[in-house]
Order: structure tokens, then C-alpha cells, then sequence
């Protein structure tokens, strides 16, 4: 289903997207991170027992081969990749004049500039609300997968490729979540809702994590909570770019990654004072319940800025 959207304020046409498929057409984005969990940790695992070899320690020879195949890819992306969409081969130009307008917004170009536009980049509710629920997400996900290892290790799982191999299974869960979620979201159609239901689901998945003493269960389990951590993300970006555009909407963009991917550093830092003040790896997991209960109690003043935000732009149905 398309939809057509006018502004009656300035009179001009929103654009028309297929609304229902746009978190599909994202989790596929998705789909470099969470296969690269998959191979990722039993590849890392392997070159870890390179131990010795030739006089390096196995984590310096998983530095080297890994960020040699990284820069490999750095440089194919630099030559192959197109600067814009009108010199992407595999677009019409068609596509790629829609593309482009897209891009740059269908507003004036005194819209189009941050400079007087700095509430619509940062200060818009949803969209603080967007980064403090995506950084509570970013928490839980980076905190899971660097510590997961350490996690595995203590639950009497030995040597680097099987610890590697066990921890894969976070990328499993995570690669249906980006798959399942978002066909969830067509069927359901409310995102916000369902962003919330997802972080209730973590929080009962790591509660139960944190009261089982079986290995296999929580292994299971920390797979099944990745479903939801992961599958969430496509849905902020649902959330987020149906109510920005053009040069602005880069900006948010920017601000709700920047204060999101914060939790790059705290969730690692927060399981490792979990598990000092413990002596637990597996402490972490009630790091992953706070985050994931307050994620619930902001969805529904997401919801209500979402309202206001939708009520304030008034879009009315045009016929075709």
C-alpha cells in the first residue's frame, strides 16, 4: 500500500513510500551485523588458538587477519561504491532522480538549512525520546555481545573456537529478529507498541536468564533475547524518518545515533561493574532488565510525542 500525504500548511505533497514494507526494507541493513555475529565469533575463536604462532599471541593474530580483510573491504567500498544516486548503475534514472529528491527534501531551501532549523534537527520530543530508548537498546545489544564470551566461558564451556562457536548462536537470534520483527510490524502496524512489547520480552527473557542454572537454557535464552534486541532496531528508524526529511532529518538522524551508539561504551563498562561487584559474568543480565523495564515506561511518552508530532504536521489524503 502507497501512501500520499499533503501538507496544508505549505500546500505541498509529502511524498508517496509503501509505508508497511519500509522496516522490512531496513533490517535487511541489518543483516551485515548480525550474520558477521554468526561468523564472526567461532572465526575469532579459531585464529585465538593461533596462540605462539610465529611469536604472536592469538588476539594479535585475530587483529591482523580480521583488520586486514576490514581494510580490503574499506577499499573495495571506496572504488565500487557510487557517490550519489545518479551514477548507481543498477538505478533508473527515474529511481534515481526520486532518490534524490528524497534526499534533499521537498521543502524550501531556507528548510533545508540547519542554521534556524535546530529544534526541528534536535529538539523535537520523539526524537530526543528515539535516542534515549534506542541508547537503552545500544546498552543491552553491545553489552551482551562483548561480554557474551565471558558469559559462556563461566558457564563451563572451554577452549577459544567453542566459546566462539556457542556465542555465534546471539547472532542467530538477532539475524531473526531483523528478519521476523519487521513482518510482525506490517501485520501489527503500530511500531511504537510494539518497540515496547519487544523491550518487556528482553526483560523477561534475561529475568528468567538470571533465576535458571542451566547452561543450555541460558544459552538458549540470551539467543532468544537478541530476537527482540535486534529486531527492535529497523522499527526506530520506522519511527524516526517517516517525520523528517532533507537536510534536517541527516541532522536527527545524526543526534539520535550519536546519543544511541553512546551505549557503545556504557553497556560494555556497566556488565563489567555487574560482574566486579558479583564475581559474575552473567550479573550483566540484570543491567539488560533495567534497561529494557525503563525502554517500556518511555514507550508510552513516545507514543504520546509521536501523537503531538503527527497532530502538528496534519497530513490529509489526496487522491492520486
Amino acid at each position: 500500500m502507497r501512501t500520499t500525504l499533503v501538507d496544508p500548511r505549505t500546500g505541498r505533497v509529502r511524498g508517496t513510500a509503501p509505508v508497511a514494507r519500509e522496516s522490512e526494507v531496513r533490517a535487511f541493513v541489518y543483516l551485515a551485523p548480525t550474520v558477521a555475529l554468526i561468523v564472526g565469533n567461532p572465526m575469532g575463536g579459531a585464529l585465538m588458538e593461533l596462540d605462539s604462532v610465529l611469536g604472536l599471541h592469538g588476539w594479535q593474530w585475530m587483529f591482523l587477519i580480521e583488520g586486514l580483510v576490514t581494510m580490503l573491504v574499506g577499499v573495495l567500498v571506496w572504488f565500487s561504491l557510487p557517490e550519489a544516486p545518479r551514477d548507481a548503475k543498477w538505478l533508473t534514472s527515474e529511481e534515481a532522480g526520486i532518490l534524490s529528491a528524497r534526499a534533499a527534501g521537498d521543502g524550501s531551501e531556507g528548510e533545508n538549512r540547519i542554521k534556524g532549523n535546530l529544534k526541528q534537527a534536535f529538539g523535537r520530543p520523539f526524537i530526543v525520546i528515539v535516542a534515549v530508548i534506542y541508547l537503552l537498546n545500544q546498552i543491552t545489544n553491545v553489552g551482551i555481545v562483548f561480554n557474551l564470551p565471558s558469559i559462556v566461558e563461566d558457564l563451563n564451556i572451554h577452549g577459544s573456537f567453542l566459546i566462539g562457536l556457542v556465542s555465534g548462536s546471539s547472532g542467530i537470534g538477532a539475524t531473526v529478529g531483523v528478519l521476523l520483527v519487521p513482518v510482525v510490524h506490517r501485520r501489527f502496524g503500530n511500531e511504537v507498541a510494539l518497540i515496547g512489547i519487544l523491550a518487556g520480552a528482553t526483560a523477561v527473557t534475561a529475568a528468567i536468564f538470571v533465576v535458571s542454572s542451566s547452561p543450555a537454557v541460558q544459552i538458549t535464552l540470551i539467543a532468544v533475547s537478541m530476537i527482540f534486541v535486534f529486531g527492535t532496531l529497523p522499527l526506530f528508524w520506522s519511527v524516526a524518518m517517516a517525520r523528517m526529511s532533507g537536510l534536517v532529518a541527516a541532522a536527527g538522524l545524526a543526534f539520535i545515533n550519536t546519543i544511541g551508539l553512546l551505549g557503545g561504551f556504557l553497556g560494555p563498562y556497566a556488565f563489567g561493574l555487574a560482574e566486579d561487584a558479583t564475581g559474575n559474568p552473567g550479573a550483566g543480565l540484570w543491567v539488560v532488565i533495567a534497561c529494557s523495564v525503563a525502554g517500556v515506561l518511555l514507550t508510552p511518552l513516545l507514543a504520546n510525542a509521536v501523537r503531538d508530532e503527527d497532530a502538528a504536521e496534519a497530513p490529509v489524503p489526496v487522491s492520486p
